[in-house]
């Protein structure tokens, strides 16, 4: 039977990239802040491919040189704010930092472009949702891809950031649950 699919930020491209293959009928796909940096070059974003490809490859060079640290400050500061990191329990910041070499891996992914002509050929509903302070790069996909997909909508959540399922948990519950209800 068809599946809701539901992802956010890398998240997102997975279920993004699951819709495209194809291989599963997909009933709806909500994308929250989806981190399809591929897009910014077709939407026009030029200082936000800059950015984004800036913090890419920033991390990586950290991470490649031992600066497992430092990298991670400074990825999670550029989601979450200044002094995210830091403010981290000491479990959480251990959990993420087993994480780090994938993050490259995941970057790899997010700059694969699997072409415009698949996105707009996606004949499931496809709803985004993106916080009103998040960062200039994922606002600018998750408006691009509404433009771009037939029928998809866009819910901007004026107070929240990237971290919009965690700090707008109770918001979005409702919400998944409201949409996901048939």
């Amino acid at each position: 039977a068809p599946v809701h699919v539901v992802g956010h930020s890398f998240g997102g491209v997975v279920a993004l990239h699951l819709a495209l293959a194809g291989r599963v009928p997909i009933r709806s796909l909500t994308l929250i802040e989806p981190v399809a940096f591929f897009l910014l070059p077709h939407a026009g974003a030029q200082a936000a491919w800059l950015e984004i490809q800036d913090l890419g490859q920033t991390y990586a060079a950290r991470i490649a040189a031992g600066e497992t640290q430092m990298a991670l400050r400074g990825f999670i500061d550029y989601w979450a704010g200044p002094g995210a990191w830091d403010s981290m329990d000491a479990s959480l910041r251990a959990q993420i930092a087993r994480s780090a070499q994938k993050i490259v891996l995941d970057f790899e992914v997010t700059f694969t472009d699997p072409g415009m002509e698949a996105m707009r050929a996606l004949e499931c509903p496809v709803h985004l949702i993106s916080g009103g302070r998040s960062r200039i790069p994922t606002q600018r996909i998750s408006a691009f891809l509404a433009e771009q997909i037939p029928g998809a909508t866009l819910e901007i959540v004026a107070d929240a950031n990237h971290l919009l399922p965690v700090t707008h948990a109770d918001m979005l519950r409702a919400h998944l649950l409201r949409e996901l209800a048939d």
